[in-house]
């Protein structure tokens, strides 16, 4: 999984690169302090190994980039790498439109788990 996601990276750079598509400026800071405010996952609760993911994502909608209504949580922890089994599908090349939905479908899962 690690060498795909290596892989896909890569070439969403090259898309990205093709395309002219350059991250805004502000990213890293706006999403760094994004972070702090949603500091967990939306699909586990879990508060570390966060990514924002765009839920319609970049390389396709540039122009949501900085657009926090088309951010979410998500963790990238090996115990469950909810960024990429909900927000990509388990596979790298796909974007997962209800992905807010699963989201809160795992986590009800999770929570309901806990209380059995």
């Amino acid at each position: 999984m690690i060498k795909e996601a290596k892989h896909i990276y890569i070439q969403t750079r090259k898309v990205v690169a093709y395309r002219g598509l350059k991250r805004n400026p502000s990213w890293e800071h706006d999403s760094r302090l994004w972070l702090k405010d949603h500091n967990e996952c939306a699909a586990t609760g879990w508060t570390y190994k966060l990514q924002i993911h765009h839920v319609l994502p970049f390389h396709l909608f540039p122009q949501l980039e900085m657009d926090e209504s088309n951010w979410i949580v998500l963790t990238e922890n090996p115990l469950f790498e909810a960024h990429f089994e909900i927000g990509h599908n388990k596979n790298w090349r796909e974007y997962n439109i209800h992905v807010r939905i699963d989201a809160m479908m795992e986590l009800k899962r999770r929570k309901d788990s806990k209380g059995k």
